[in-house]
């Protein structure tokens, strides 16, 4: 950038002088060349790999993807009926059997301390069962008819 105007100022009369302008002017072309080089095989690198990710295919790959999983959710949702199949993935089954397990070996490693235990004395029994046999003796409890209160002070 510079090495242009000192070469300017350079005295040939002077063969000392004169070295020390003309290094520092090979040390700055020599940097302006290297620099340009890299400069180059920057921008070929870059171009290739532009080429070969093409970021605008790509986005409308992407976009097309996402166009036609919505076709395909808007189809599915189209007249609000749900098939009756089983859609849970062997991940979620195993999971659910686990936690049953689990359930199962915890109510069968602990002592009863509570004489209504229902259907967790079976070790067997999944999570769910046991869920609904407590859900069903709240909604028995909550079913019974409660006396007036004359007939209870009586």
């Amino acid at each position: 950038m510079s090495a242009l105007p000192e070469l300017t100022h350079m005295d040939i009369s002077d063969a000392a002088a004169s070295k020390v302008v003309i290094d520092s002017f090979l040390i700055s072309i020599s940097f302006a060349l290297t620099s340009s080089i890299l400069g180059i095989i920057l921008s070929i690198l870059m171009t290739f790999i532009n080429t070969i990710l093409s970021p605008g295919n790509t986005y409308m790959e992407c976009i097309d993807a996402f166009k036609s999983a919505t076709e395909i959710l808007w189809n599915k949702c189209e007249d609000n009926v749900t098939d009756n199949s089983d859609t849970r993935t062997d991940r979620e089954r195993e999971a659910e059997d686990a936690l049953d397990a689990a359930v199962a070996n915890m109510y069968a490693q602990s002592p009863s301390t509570n004489q209504e235990m229902g259907p967790r004395e079976d070790p067997t029994a999944t999570f769910n069962e046991v869920a609904m046999a407590e859900t069903e003796t709240e909604v028995e409890k909550k079913n019974e008819v409660v006396p007036p209160l004359e007939e209870i002070l009586e």
